[in-house]
């Protein structure tokens, strides 16, 4: 589920408490994935209101003490959690089945392991309660590398929005959210469509040759994927990035919803292409005195083939 986890510290006790209280405050989206599987599920810690106490016959009844939210975690006898986004199977939630779960808090991975003891139906619907977990992993960490689109590769969201990449993981991506759209509820699950243009050094060698030539050459359609992916948040634009972002004034960030190895090698090839462009562009920049692009003079040979050959070897 992570990529890039230091070494675990182990939490037990009062600080397996903690931890799930600050995921309570803060209000944090909780991963899950059931039996093992790959497909991400999303929740969150939910409250339930204490037992009513039952008056024997003859008693007059008291006014029970006011309720402390989320006071039965103190207990550790069990953990309530939130109806599963997207929908789970019937089999999926049946007693037993194992929970593994893992939530962010700011550059730290909290994970642990429980597992389903019954379905119970309370406010916000068909709540799963849950073993509390003995203890938990606490990782300090980066989940996926984020490769950085230069403005040089305009990589886009063609949907829902059409609008331009800034940078781009394996485990999902931050977009330019346009500022006449409504914003997106956290957690809501999308549709959405990524293009990558073609690579810019191939680009350049076909301008070259064009150049050289006079000939036209077709390119290749630029590749497209399908992946559906959770609004996970929303933050100002920084630096360069309003430039970029053509007038937008917030950056969205979307986890990608990877069901299987084909999506997530479909995921992993524009990845490897956004960090390629990367590299390409700074390593032609270190070799040019002071940073400074030079324009290149197209081939000078005298016959077709001159011309051709040169450009191909440029």
């Amino acid at each position: 589920m992570t990529d890039g986890a230091g070494k675990a510290e182990r939490m037990v006790g009062p600080q397996v408490v903690q931890w799930l209280q600050r995921a309570v405050a803060d209000e944090l989206y909780i991963e899950v994935h059931i039996n093992g599987r790959t497909k991400t599920y999303f929740t969150h810690i939910v409250d339930h209101p204490p037992p009513e106490q039952e008056v024997p016959e003859g008693e007059a009844s008291q006014e029970p003490p006011p309720h402390v939210p989320f006071s039965y975690l103190k207990e550790k006898s069990h953990l309530i959690m939130a109806p599963l986004t997207p929908d789970a199977e019937e089999s999926e939630v049946q007693p037993g089945a194992r929970f593994r779960f893992l939530f962010f808090d700011g550059q730290k991975g909290v994970e642990g392991s429980i597992r389903v003891l019954e379905q119970v139906g309370l406010e916000e619907g068909l709540c799963i309660k849950l073993t509390f977990p003995q203890h938990l992993k606490v990782h300090k960490m980066r989940r996926h590398h984020r490769a950085k689109v230069i403005p040089e590769l305009d990589v886009r969201l063609l949907e829902p929005f059409g609008t331009r990449v800034i940078d781009i993981s394996q485990g999902g991506v931050a977009f330019c959210y346009p500022s006449e759209s409504e914003p997106l509820s956290s957690g809501a699950m999308i549709q959405v469509m990524l293009r990558a243009p073609p690579d810019l050094a191939e680009e350049e060698r076909l301008r070259r040759l064009e150049l050289a030539s006079g000939l036209a050459i077709e390119r290749p359609p630029p590749e497209e994927i399908r992946i559906k992916a959770f609004v996970r948040n929303y933050a100002p634009l920084m630096g360069d990035e309003s430039t970029f972002c053509e007038g937008a004034v917030l950056r969205c960030g979307l986890q990608f919803q990877i069901n299987g190895a084909r999506k997530a090698l479909e995921v992993g090839e524009i990845v490897g292409h956004v960090e390629r462009q990367y590299l390409h562009t700074q390593s032609k920049k270190q070799k040019r005195p002071g940073g400074m692009e030079e324009e290149a003079l197209p081939g000078q040979g005298g016959t077709l083939w001159g011309r051709l050959r040169n450009a191909l070897h440029f």
